[in-house]
């Protein structure tokens, strides 16, 4: 697997007074460097979570 991640610029979010339930960060996972996206795994601070694309529901089937 390989994974792309991205995570709020904190200073920008409270100059924006966005609110604390949207900072976190973001993965995209993909089978392979310039592969198919699996699923994106997103990370707040009350929680994880995946989502898979149809491809990646594939995969963890073959599994």
């Amino acid at each position: 697997m390989f994974n792309v991640a991205y995570t709020t610029d904190a200073v920008q979010h409270t100059l924006k007074k966005r609110p604390n339930s949207e900072l976190g960060a973001f993965s995209i996972i993909y089978d392979e460097k310039n592969g198919h996206v699996v699923g994106v795994r997103v990370v707040t601070q009350d929680s994880s979570e995946i989502y898979l694309t149809e491809f990646g529901a594939k995969l963890l089937d073959k599994i």
